[in-house]
Order: structure tokens, then sequence, then C-alpha cells
């Protein structure tokens, strides 16, 4: 529901600030489906990880990619998922989109610390302004000057694999506990069968704990 809300946000700050869309092609990172993005017809690619999202995009006519890479486009829309350094990485990942004289259009809800990250990006960018609506803020900055390109490196390395666990395994922000064993799969290893044979399937592995743990425990799988 607070993505829902921020989304709706986001397109209301489309509708109210004439300046945001010049009528050029866009970007729309962690894109979702909205009514609102009937006025891109033609001119938006969506940025979309995750399969589902992607896949009623595609339902609906839109053009989605994995990992929008290499452009530089007037307008650049980021709707970030909860964790910091991914909402961080995003916001690099979109201004790094943004041609000169560009606007890179961000929306998070209040309970996300959509202020926090308001205030990270003006400091990067030099500039931003806001709208607040259904307790969220729509934030956005334009390309007008020079950035702080030493920020901008972290957030984009804030994202890399990373070892963890001492070592053993390797995991990264955006993925559910991506550095910790979350406590229901903690739990479950301990009420698991004594023994497990055969094939096993694990759907939503994230960085893989489960799965190695029954690799180990159980040699006959």
């Amino acid at each position: 529901k607070e993505l829902d809300a921020a989304l709706d946000a986001l397109f209301y700050a489309l509708d109210h600030e004439p300046s945001l869309d010049g009528g050029g092609q866009a970007a729309f990172l962690r894109a979702r489906v909205h009514p609102g993005l009937a006025r891109f017809k033609g001119r938006l690619v969506c940025d979309q990880d995750f399969k589902p999202r992607a896949a009623a995009l595609e339902a609906q006519g839109w053009r989605v990619e994995r990992a929008v890479e290499g452009r530089q486009l007037p307008l650049v829309m980021v709707l970030p998922e909860r964790q910091k350094l991914l909402t961080l990485h995003d916001l690099a990942r979109g201004w790094d989109l943004v041609a000169p004289g560009g606007v890179l259009v961000c929306c998070l809800p209040n309970d996300w610390g959509a202020k926090r990250f308001e205030a990270h990006l003006a400091a990067v960018t030099g500039n931003k302004q806001t709208i607040s609506k259904s307790r969220c803020r729509v934030f956005w900055s334009r390309k007008t000057g020079a950035s702080d390109e030493a920020t901008l490196a972290q957030w984009r390395e804030g994202c890399a694999y990373q070892r963890i666990l001492e070592g053993r395994f390797l995991s990264r922000p955006g993925i559910f506990c991506w550095d910790r064993v979350d406590d229901g799969s903690a739990i479950l290893t301990r009420h698991l069968p004594e023994v497990i044979t055969g094939a096993v399937a694990d759907f939503g592995a994230g960085w893989g704990y489960l799965s190695d743990h029954l690799l180990r425990h159980h040699p006959d799988i």
C-alpha cells in the first residue's frame, strides 16, 4: 500500500508540475503499472528486474529492460524499494541517465525516510524541489551544474556483491536480509525433517542460506 501511495503521488506531481515532463524520452526505474503511464506512450522505457512487475508492464505494451543504461534522457523517474543502499544506488543510476538540463524525479513514503533521501539527493546535485502528497514525498533535481561525483561513486558501488557470513556467501543490498540469516529461515532449519532425499527446489532462494544448509546436512539430496 505504501508503494501504491508513492506511485500515485509521483503521477500527481507530474500532473501538477508541467516543467517536469517536456514531452521527450523518459525512463522509469523500478517501474510499476499505473494509469498515468499513458502520458508516456511511445517514449518511455521501463526498468524492472522483478519478473511479476515486468510481466504486468509488458502485458500493457510497455518496453521493459532489466537495467536501463547508457542513455541521456530529459526525464528519469525512480520508485525505490525499501532498502537504504539500494535506494542510493538507484538515485545514482537515475542521475547518470539524466541529460544536461534534464530532471530526476523520485518518490518515497515518508515512513521510508523520504526526507532523508531528499536531503541526500540535494546535497549531491545542488538543487531540489518537493511536493508532499498522501504521506509521501516527491522530490526532484535538475542537472544544471556540477555534481558530487565522489558521493555518487560511493552510491553506485554500495550495491556491489559483497562477502557475508565470514566470507562464505556472496550477496548484495536489495536481496531480502542481504547480509544476515533471516529469523524465519533460521527457525525453519531447526524444524526440517531429519532425513531429506531426492530433488529439492528452493523457491525465492535469496542468497542461498537454505540451499546451503540442506546440501551440507542432507547428502542424499
